[in-house]
């Protein structure tokens, strides 16, 4: 069916499965994501709606209800983003002339905390002291041994800037960061 065909029947499932999503450009992991959050959040909400007869209000009542079933803000805010762009789409294409995630706030995700590490508290999460017979640390997330004294001499030559950041890998070992 063509997208002229679409103005006539335009259900939200069909032109998502059909239309948008096939022809949508996106990553292989975003597009699994849209996948997922499709078929969990938003196709369940609004597949049964034709296109023209989502609203703004319908957006909004989805969230209250979404946020009243226990759904976490960061994925509300990410099926609004999803939403967004199938309509943003869909009016580009003339299938509908509203778009109805235009003025719709998204719940507030909660930001990490973000801890500075200094060298002072780097120090507390390095790996603890080997005994003289145990082998070498290596780094717990990689596996791979620490750079080496001329590694990181190496590396402050080349980039005079981060000498400090150098000096403290090399002290550390190059574990810094690692648990």
């Amino acid at each position: 069916m063509t997208v002229s065909g679409w103005r006539v029947q335009s259900v939200f499932a069909r032109y998502v499965s059909e239309v948008w999503f096939p022809n949508h450009r996106i990553e292989l992991t975003t597009r699994q994501n849209y996948s997922y959050y499709l078929d969990k959040h938003i196709l369940p909400a609004f597949g049964g709606y034709k296109m023209i007869e989502i609203m703004p209000a319908d957006i909004r009542d989805w969230i209250t209800t979404a946020t009243a079933d226990g759904v976490k803000p960061s994925t509300i805010k990410y099926c609004l983003s999803v939403l967004s762009a199938i309509f943003t789409t869909a009016l580009n294409d003339q299938i509908t002339t509203l778009h109805p995630c235009k003025g719709v706030k998204a719940p507030t995700v909660a930001s990490k905390t973000r801890q500075i590490v200094t060298p002072a508290k780097g120090r507390l999460r390095l790996l603890p002291r080997r005994a003289a017979s145990s082998p070498r640390p290596r780094c717990l997330r990689t596996a791979r041994r620490p750079a080496s004294a001329a590694v990181h001499a190496a590396i402050s030559r080349r980039y005079p800037y981060g000498r400090p950041l150098t000096t403290l890998l090399h002290k550390t070992r190059g574990t810094l960061g690692h648990r």
